[in-house]
This record gives C-alpha cells, sequence and structure tokens, in this order.
C-alpha cells in the first residue's frame, strides 16, 4: 500500500480510536481500500477487543485488523502478536497515551505518527 492512502488510513482511524480513547477499539481494512472499517468488540471490557469470528470468513480479503491501546504504548503485546500470527494478519496499533501507531507486520514492528 502506498504511503499516501496508508496515510489516510491512519488518520481515520485515530479520529475513530479517540472517540472513545478509554475503550480498546477496533477495525479491519479490506485489500485494495483505502477506508478503515469500523467493526463493534465482542468483548465489552476497556483492555481488550475481539472480532465477530465471522469476520475471518472473509480474512483472505482482509488487509489489516487496526486497534487501540488505551492505556499503553502501540507495540503489540504478547496477545497481539499470537493472535496476528494465527490469523495470519498483520496488526495496527494505536496508542491513545502517546498518540502514535506501530504497524506489525507478523515479524516486525514499525512505528508511524500521525
Amino acid at each position: 500500500m502506498n504511503e499516501k492512502l496508508f496515510k489516510k488510513i491512519l488518520i481515520q482511524a485515530k479520529e475513530y480510536f479517540l472517540i472513545n480513547r478509554y475503550q480498546e477499539l477496533c477495525g479491519i481494512v479490506i485489500k485494495g481500500s483505502d477506508n478503515f472499517t469500523q467493526l463493534p468488540s465482542e468483548t465489552k471490557s476497556a483492555w481488550e477487543f475481539s472480532l465477530n469470528p465471522k469476520t475471518f470468513l472473509i480474512k483472505d480479503k482482509i488487509h489489516l485488523v487496526a486497534h487501540s491501546h488505551p492505556f499503553g504504548d502501540a507495540y503489540p503485546s504478547a496477545r497481539d502478536v499470537t493472535s496476528a500470527r494465527a490469523c495470519g494478519i498483520p496488526f495496527l496499533i494505536y496508542s491513545c497515551l502517546f498518540d502514535n501507531f506501530v504497524f506489525f507486520d507478523l515479524e516486525r514492528c514499525k512505528p508511524y505518527k500521525v
């Protein structure tokens, strides 16, 4: 994905995540799309998110899963790493506390700021 489109997605995701900065929120980006799609979390916890299992019926069409970390940094937790690798989909994580993103491509982390 080119940087201009990726920056647009970062801006959309950040705006959504800051709507309720004290709740872990999530969404996805579909391959070939330049839009962030908000999804409700199946978990009603401020500390974790869980996508509806039906979402993974289209996992081959998902470019990335994005979620926020309301109270910590943007680096993936051990659970994030395990989940991303298990489904084979990169994670984009936003830290509401530090106002930055980290893109985890299943192997490495790359920080982003918008």
